[in-house]
């Protein structure tokens, strides 16, 4: 993983887009904010000066992750994968 000072608009667009994409599993908040009651994971999602917790209450941030989720060439790698998977059925 890489670590960013700060994304463009398209890089946090083409983050935006992988975690609703279900390509992967999306990048989560590490804390509990259900209370261990249903082990709810809630998003990160990216803004201009790192990747931010969902949770309106939440002030997590994180500024890691991979080169791959910020410049679209995850919808690559997920075009392979669910190919892949189509074709063994």
């Amino acid at each position: 993983m890489t670590q960013y000072d700060s994304f463009t608009n398209d890089q946090i667009a083409s983050f935006n887009a992988f975690q609703v994409s279900g390509a992967f599993h999306p990048f989560t908040c590490p804390r509990d904010h259900h209370g261990g009651v249903c082990g709810c994971q809630v998003d990160l999602v990216a803004h201009q000066d790192g990747l931010h917790c969902l949770y309106e209450d939440c002030d997590y941030r994180q500024n890691l992750c991979h080169p791959w989720m910020l410049d679209w060439s995850w919808q690559e790698m997920q075009a392979k994968i669910w190919g892949q998977k189509k074709e063994e059925k």
